[in-house]
This record gives structure tokens, sequence and C-alpha cells, in this order.
């Protein structure tokens, strides 16, 4: 509960599944994890960080969307933002690198982890987070 409460998110937001379509239930569940995977992983929620996770759950589920996502930011920084683009190179390796070694956060029940402090569930599922001072460099 300690990384819920230090990040202002609520563990009562997750709904009930129908979990009897499996493809349903993990495209739901995908979402309703995503901030949860921001907190593990230690990308903030700006563009760069957002970017981050992308490449974290390409590692991890090889689904065109994230890959989709990560290559819009880069094309749309290169034209309109040129200043975000080596963040944004960094968070797709860092997120790539750490989706690759990490346990596999969509087989997860991350219930299970929230009364963990945030180092241990980390530890637990062999997270070392991305450091936000390189990150913003």
């Amino acid at each position: 509960m300690e990384f819920f409460d230090r990040n202002s998110l609520d563990p009562g937001i997750f709904p009930n599944y129908d979990e009897s379509n499996e493809f349903d239930y993990f495209r739901t569940r995908m979402g309703h994890t995503h901030d949860i995977r921001h907190v593990l992983i230690g990308f903030g929620t700006d563009v760069v960080g957002e970017v981050g996770v992308q490449a974290f759950d390409y590692a991890q589920i090889r689904q065109p969307l994230p890959a989709a996502i990560m290559g819009i930011a880069l094309i749309k920084s290169a034209f309109a933002r040129p200043e975000l683009l080596g963040g944004i190179v960094r968070a797709i390796a860092d997120g790539y690198r750490l989706g690759k070694r990490a346990k596999n956060l969509f087989c997860v029940d991350f219930e299970e982890y929230y009364d963990l402090p945030l180092e241990e569930a980390r530890q637990k599922l062999n997270i070392d987070p991305v450091n936000p001072k390189i990150q913003a460099a």
C-alpha cells in the first residue's frame, strides 16, 4: 500500500473481470494496471515516461500497439519537439532492457503486492527502476 499512498493511487479502482473471455480480461487488466507499472518501473507520466512504459510493455508482450506508440513518439518529437528526442530514445532503451529482465507483469497478481514496501515489491518482481535524473538529462 505504501507505493499507492506515495503516488496517490487507489487500489480499489480495479473492476471485477469477466474471466470467461481471456482476451478481454487481459486487455482490460493491461489498461487498468498501466499506472502500477509506472510506479514499479520508475518512469514518470510525461511523454518520455509514457514511452518508457510502452517499451517495457513491448519487451514483455511483443504486441504492436506499444511499438506503434513508440514510433509515433519518435516521429512526432523529431518534428515538433526535438528537445525530447534524446530522452525518448533513452526511455525506449531503458524500458526495453527493464522489461526483458523483469518478471512478466502481465501475469502478476498485483493485489498480492499491495501491502509490501515498494522496494520489496520491485525486488520480488526483478525490477531495477530507472533513475529519473538520468531520464531527464
